[in-house]
């Protein structure tokens, strides 16, 4: 993860999603990625990578990965 997460946030600095600048597999996976390292690793994930954070918020509104 520690060398995951800071190429993560550097790629969301240049593009809106993971792969493209559009929504893809690519962010659920991501995104569950993170959500692993948040809760059940502990990684204070989202205090050193803004970019992460905000991408992070915006497909958190996803039908897809809600619920």
């Amino acid at each position: 993860m520690e060398l995951f997460l800071p190429k993560l946030d550097k790629q969301l600095g240049q593009s809106s999603y993971v792969a493209t600048e559009n929504y893809s597999i690519a962010d659920i996976s991501a995104y569950i990625l993170v959500v692993v390292a948040v809760n059940a690793l502990k990684i204070e994930v989202f205090e050193s990578n803004q970019n992460i954070k905000s991408w992070f918020d915006k497909v958190s509104t996803r039908p897809a990965l809600q619920g």
